[in-house]
């Protein structure tokens, strides 16, 4: 994997010629350490712990990045309207490769790991907006099997990834005694600004490409609209291509076009 950071700036003005990233390379934002670390201190804590963020931050190609060097994480991924049923099959899926594991089966599996680390993706679908008791079996389902290893000498972290939801959106409702202390018991918290930083965000992504400064402000722009950061990734992967295939540099002007076209659903081939 490599990581790009400023030994890589180049001090160019106008036009750019980009630079095409390694396969699998994430670019070092300070949004991707943040959560780098928020992982890393769950993991060695056997926390319990939340990042929270807005869609296209980055979270979960950040954390499928870290996993890479993290064989003891497991990666589950929370769909819509999930029933406490279908969490156990995936739960044993993950773990034995099969859907029939009991509860007791799959806290037994994660002691007897060294360490253990389930990064729940997508969590707010675990809260059913309908269904209180789904809400509440749900989440008890998952703190039994974090008890229940920590319990008996076993090491084993929760990580939970929020998109488009806060704090605050889990301790209010019917459901707030069960939630607030649910949420109580989170020992590591990261909340992911919806603020897009120039310096710490915009800039090492435009060095990764090979891009000067005068780029910083319509990457910043197309940044802070829809899709975010990912969006902004697809236009420089999209210009990146159409600037090799005319072979001219690219212009801040032409990736500004990129993100418009992108808007309408269409990309032209020239």
């Amino acid at each position: 994997m490599k990581i790009f950071d400023k030994s890589t700036e180049k001090k160019r003005k106008g036009k750019g010629k980009m630079k095409e990233l390694e396969e699998g390379a994430i670019v070092e934002t300070t949004t991707v350490k943040k959560i780098r670390r928020a992982l890393d201190n769950t993991l060695k804590n056997s926390q319990m712990g939340f990042i929270f963020g807005q869609t296209g931050r980055g979270k979960t190609y950040a954390a499928k990045d870290w996993m890479k060097s993290h064989p003891e994480a497991v990666y589950l991924r929370i769909d819509s309207g999930i029933t406490l049923a279908r969490l156990r099959r995936e739960m044993s899926y993950l773990l034995f490769g099969h859907e029939g594991a009991a509860l007791r089966e799959i806290a037994a599996e994660i002691a007897g790991r060294r360490d253990f680390l389930l990064i729940v993706d997508e969590a707010a679908h675990l809260f059913s907006e309908n269904s209180t008791s789904r809400t509440a079996r749900n989440l008890d389902f998952i703190r039994d099997i974090f008890d229940r290893v920590n319990e008996n000498g076993g090491r084993c972290g929760v990580c939970f990834i929020f998109t488009d939801c806060d704090i605050r959106k889990l301790t209010c409702g019917q459901m707030a005694g069960f939630l607030g202390q649910f949420v109580g018991r989170m020992e590591n918290h990261l909340d992911i600004p919806s603020k897009i930083s120039r310096a710490y965000e915009i800039n090492p992504v435009l060095r990764a490409y090979g891009l000067p400064d005068s780029f910083q402000e319509t990457a910043h722009r197309i940044a802070c609209g829809s899709g975010r950061m990912r969006t902004l990734y697809k236009c420089l992967g999209l210009g990146l291509k159409a600037s090799k295939r005319i072979g001219k540099e690219i212009t801040p002007e032409f990736l500004q076009s990129v993100a418009d076209q992108i808007m309408t659903g269409r990309f032209p081939d020239e």
